[in-house]
This record gives structure tokens, C-alpha cells and sequence, in this order.
């Protein structure tokens, strides 16, 4: 039995469902029903209930595809603030092997980065990778952060939105799963137009209603 709709918003300690449900991430279970452990965003998905956080920081999972912004560099290793209460490291045998080598001669203090979150380990420690295909660092671009349920939204639920919005105004558009943002245009013109869009998506939960306004704006990008 479900006590509230898909895509509501909720409150920790507010009650979800019953057991008949799979208690997913940000929820609890006690008595048979499951709670809400944090603010988000409720989502069904089949027989499981998980809540998406409303909140800007972004708890990793290995996998993730990330933006970093390069904060700090030792003997072995680039430090990252990839937009979480935990930093990641990039360490320099992704790119040299084993040899010492001079890091700020490749990437430096500052410079932005396309990453995997490659493992994390139990005390919460985020090892990042460049080891796939598309990966490395940004030299052009304006990068903004949003929301975690707005990356969900754009990333996952409404995906067809993000390739609408990169046709139609022939930017190119990366959404990390750390609610960063990378965004290209062929214009500083049309970047803005874009970044005044994304901004628009994060102002208010994305609920279906939403999503006609949205369209509606994108077609506009076309008219400007």
C-alpha cells in the first residue's frame, strides 16, 4: 500500500508504503513500513521505493560518470571537488604507469574534468578513473551545478529532453551525476540561452506537468 504519490516530495520520517514495497535508497524500514530517511523526492520503480535528494551534494557510486574541478596536486595523485561532503583522487598511474612525473605539466590547479567514479572505498574515499572512452579534460565551456533531482530528471526520466535541447541548439551538453554541469555552445549567445534553460529546470521539483513548458522553451532556443 502506497501513503504517497510518485514524485512527491517528502520529509524525513514521513511514512511511504508498506513492505509490500523494497525499501530503496533514502528510505528505512520499521513495523513493516518504510520512511523516508532524508528530503527528496519520492520514486516507484516496480516493486521498490526509493527517494531521490533534494539537496546539491551528491553521494557517489561507483560508476558514476562526475565533472571535477582539480583543487590540489601532490607526488602522486590530483585532488577533486566533485560536487560532495567527499573529494576524489585521481592518481597519476591513469595516465603514466608507474613513473614519477611532473602532474601540473599535464593538469593543473583549476582545470575542470570529465571522470568515472572508479570505487569507493568504506571510509569513503573516491577513487576516479579517465580509463574510458570520452574522458579527460575540458578546454572551452561554461560549467553550472544543479539539483540531484533535476540530473535524475534530465538524465534518467525525461532523457529525450537533454538530446531535445542539444538538437535544437546544436550545444553540446554533458549533465554529471554529481550535479554538475558542462555546456558548449557554438556561442556564447546560445550558452546562455541554455544555462538561463537548465536554470529554469532545477528552479521547482520536475514534476510531468512541467514538461510541455519545457519543450515549449527549448523550440523557442530555435526563434532567438
Amino acid at each position: 500500500m502506497m501513503y504517497v504519490n510518485n514524485k512527491q516530495m517528502v520529509l524525513p520520517g514521513d511514512l511511504l508504503c508498506t513492505s509490500d514495497f523494497k525499501s530503496g535508497d533514502g528510505t528505512f524500514l520499521e513495523e513493516d513500513k518504510i520512511y523516508s530517511e532524508i528530503v527528496g523526492i519520492t520514486n516507484f520503480n516496480e516493486n521498490q521505493i526509493t527517494i531521490i535528494p533534494f539537496k546539491n551534494k551528491y553521494q557517489p557510486h561507483y560508476g558514476d560518470l562526475v565533472i571535477g574541478q582539480i583543487t590540489s596536486i601532490n607526488y602522486s595523485s590530483w585532488y577533486l571537488n566533485i560536487n560532495s561532503t567527499y573529494s576524489g583522487y585521481l592518481t597519476c598511474s591513469e595516465l603514466f604507469g608507474k613513473e614519477t612525473q611532473n602532474l601540473k605539466n599535464i593538469i593543473n590547479v583549476d582545470d575542470i574534468l570529465l571522470l568515472r567514479v572508479d570505487y569507493v572505498d568504506e571510509i569513503n574515499r573516491v577513487k576516479l578513473t579517465l580509463k574510458y572512452k570520452g574522458l579527460g579534460k575540458f578546454n572551452q565551456g561554461h560549467i553550472i551545478n544543479i539539483k540531484q533531482p533535476t540530473v535524475y530528471f534530465l538524465t534518467e526520466e525525461n532523457l529525450s529532453l537533454t538530446n531535445m535541447i542539444q538538437n535544437y541548439s546544436n550545444t553540446d551538453l554533458i549533465i554529471g551525476k554529481n550535479g554538475v554541469v558542462w555546456i558548449n555552445g557554438s556561442s556564447e549567445d546560445s550558452e546562455n540561452a541554455i544555462i538561463d534553460l537548465i536554470n529554469f529546470i532545477d528552479e521547482k521539483p520536475c514534476t510531468p506537468s512541467r514538461v510541455n513548458k519545457i519543450q515549449e522553451k527549448i523550440i523557442e532556443l530555435t526563434k532567438e
